[in-house]
């Protein structure tokens, strides 16, 4: 669970966005909505902590099939759609790309995408094809896009068409890219994006060779999860580069660093 923030203060004239780092919502915090919680008590601090207004973005990492899952494991995810009003009302995106969501395969996937927008949630990462994996969204004065190391939690080597990787983006990117900065060319390009290695609290080589390619590429603020822990920030070429959040929803309670994690809210000053 969300437990400390980042904040960066700034007069309420300027346009803001509450970044968050994983959410998700099967195994132990499926339980504890069963036994201890209603649905929405999971979410109720980010409100609380945070403007209700503010607009708010996290990584969903389970797919969302249904109260059966089409798959069984310890690790592999699936969360039922009692909560989907709840994430409705808190988060206005989610980005889908990370290694969990093809825990269901393609048909939970293709399940996943339905419930969101029959729930009408904004979601990016993942589409019928990479063209729409690689789409955009705006939100606040950002047009985000997003992307994940892998596809698969198990054979993270196993491609896939429907999700947006880091190892399948430079056309894909770029283009992407340039149809922000001819439509929107006020907006913050932003590459929120799923790497590094579970619970390591610095970045990777890997990671810094990435966040430093997409910001020569065009991108103007990048934004990291996956590994479950805050890591560190950098700036490169003037360019905020947060390589981890950590969670913000999650059942690892079992150490400081996994239930301890990071929130930006980035503000950008517009005219009055």
């Amino acid at each position: 669970m969300l437990k400390s923030i980042i904040l960066f203060s700034a007069p309420l004239s300027y346009a803001r966005v509450a970044f968050f780092g994983d959410i998700m919502f099967s195994r132990g915090i499926k339980d504890e909505w069963v036994y201890d919680l209603e649905p929405c008590d999971l979410l109720s601090g980010f409100n609380s902590y945070f403007q209700e207004d503010m607009p708010k973005i996290a990584n969903f990492e389970n797919p969302a099939t249904g109260e059966s899952p089409l798959h069984f494991g310890h690790k592999t995810f699936n969360a039922p759609l009692r909560f989907m009003s709840c994430v409705k009302k808190t988060f206005d995106l989610v980005s889908l790309a990370n290694n969990h969501m093809m825990d269901q395969e393609a048909e939970g996937l293709r399940l996943t995408i339905e419930n969101f927008d029959r729930y009408k949630i904004a979601h990016i990462g993942v589409g019928s094809n990479l063209k729409e994996a690689w789409d955009y969204e705006i939100i606040g004065e950002f047009a985000v896009i997003a992307a994940s190391f892998t596809c698969y939690n198990f054979d993270t080597d196993k491609m896939c068409s429907e999700i947006a990787r880091i190892d399948n983006d430079s056309d894909y990117l770029k283009r992407t890219i340039e149809r922000i900065k001819r439509h929107h060319p006020e907006k913050i390009i932003t590459m929120y994006v799923h790497f590094g290695v579970e619970y390591d609290t610095y970045a990777n080589i890997l990671q810094i060779e990435y966040a430093h390619k997409v910001i020569d590429m065009g991108v103007e603020f990048v934004v990291g999860h996956h590994p479950h822990v805050a890591q560190e920030i950098e700036f490169y070429k003037g360019v905020p580069i947060f390589y981890s959040l950590g969670n913000a929803v999650f059942d690892q309670d079992w150490s400081t660093f996994t239930v301890e994690g990071l929130a930006i809210v980035a503000f950008t000053e517009f005219d009055e």
